[in-house]
């Protein structure tokens, strides 16, 4: 069925991308590596938004899939989000609204980050190597300086099991905190991006990328330039300083396609190492060998650069061969 609909998607993507890349003043061969990069990310996109049950199902039977995707409900949860919202970023920018296409992909890194940030303090052997529960707020609150930790504590004088069941699904941490995430008082026990990069890393959850912090806040810092940079940042001012007129419809061009592809593919390369260390480091993944094997048969394509994701999985199956 997956394999019908990807197939579907790419004679959609064939057919509407040919029209667009006609309408560019590009040579052919050029028009040709457009088509075949964007159809190509847009296969590893539904693979990695999509395949995700099948690379963590330990049996024929999927119940395995079901329990792990429990564990890991919480990062699903995001994921399952940014699934929709790099869609709708990909469709933004082959249309030529590429500020709000770079935008979208600002959101999805961060909701990444987030979802594996909780999904990591509701297990307990990454939890106790948090600092960042344990910081207290600068200003008092009701009367004390607040932390999740100590949120959580008073939420186990009432439920002793609660951690036992975060185990078990971590979205379950989310129904607990999320009353607090958007109050401003209690807002500030929360880390901010840049701190969320760091305790994932330190988790190592983003190896074998030798600097994540700097790699990836940078790759947000970029994506945040149509709201914090200059008009020029702006489809609007690319399009004035090509000529353009002020009320004119956007269209497609050629150099900011590649710009946001190449976005799109950093963006893609991090969230695969994420999901992939998050995966093989639950110690409930019955058989990390198969899992590495699922993955590559979904999602490594020659056409498309995934650096880090590929160095990751070349270390891990080299760990398997040295412990067999």
């Amino acid at each position: 069925m997956m394999d019908a609909n990807l197939n579907d998607i790419e004679k959609h993507l064939r057919k509407s991308t040919k029209q667009e890349l006609e309408q560019l003043d590009l040579g052919y061969n050029e028009s040709l590596r457009l088509l075949g990069r964007r159809i190509c990310m847009n296969r590893v996109a539904y693979s990695f938004f999509f395949m995700l049950p099948p690379w963590l199902s330990g049996n024929g039977s999927g119940e395995k899939s079901t329990e792990l995707l429990h564990r890991h409900g919480a990062y699903i949860i995001y994921k399952t989000q940014v699934d929709d919202d790099m869609q709708a970023s990909f469709m933004l920018a082959m249309m030529g609204h590429y500020s709000a296409a770079e935008t979208i992909l600002r959101t999805c890194l961060e909701l990444l980050c987030r979802g594996a940030f909780y999904d990591g303090i509701a297990k307990a052997n990454l939890r106790k190597e948090c600092r960042l529960i344990h910081r207290r707020t600068r200003n008092a609150i009701d009367g004390e300086k607040r932390s999740i930790w100590g949120l959580f504590d008073e939420l186990l004088r009432h439920d002793s099991d609660l951690f036992d069941r975060f185990e078990e699904n971590s979205g379950g941490i989310l129904d607990k905190l999320s009353p607090f995430m958007d109050g401003k008082p209690y807002r500030a026990m929360f880390p901010n991006f840049r701190e969320t990069v760091e305790q994932l890393s330190a988790w190592g959850h983003f190896r074998p990328i030798s600097d994540p912090t700097d790699l990836v806040y940078e790759g947000y810092r970029l994506l945040s330039q149509p709201v914090h940079g200059s008009i020029d940042s702006l489809d609007i001012g690319r399009r004035m300083l090509n000529g353009g007129g002020l009320f004119e419809q956007p269209e497609v061009n050629g150099p900011h396609l590649e710009h946001y592809l190449t976005h799109f593919g950093q963006l893609l390369d991090v969230g695969l190492v994420l999901t992939l260390n998050l995966i093989v480091s639950d110690p409930a993944v019955p058989d990390t060998k198969t899992t590495l094997y699922r993955v590559m048969s979904h999602v490594l394509y020659d056409e498309i650069e995934t650096p880090y994701f590929r160095q990751r999985v070349t270390e891990l199956m080299s760990d398997q061969r040295d412990s067999a």
